[in-house]
């Protein structure tokens, strides 16, 4: 007897984030967030008004 599993595609789905359009001050901070769930697991990338991409430091958060 052979027993496979295979893995199913799902499309994204988030549940939570932040607005479409959020505007900071030059050298103010601000928080994005974003809850995504998906197979295979969904990459986010926040990207600028002007399209560049935004850098961070890497804090992310999975649960």
């Amino acid at each position: 007897m052979t027993l496979g599993f295979g893995s199913r595609a799902i499309p994204p789905a988030v549940s939570r984030g932040t607005p479409s359009a959020v505007e900071v001050r030059e050298g103010h901070n601000v928080t994005l967030t974003c809850k995504a769930e998906g197979n295979p697991t969904p990459s986010v990338v926040w990207r600028r008004q002007d399209k560049q991409i935004i850098r961070y430091n890497g804090a992310t958060g999975f649960g």
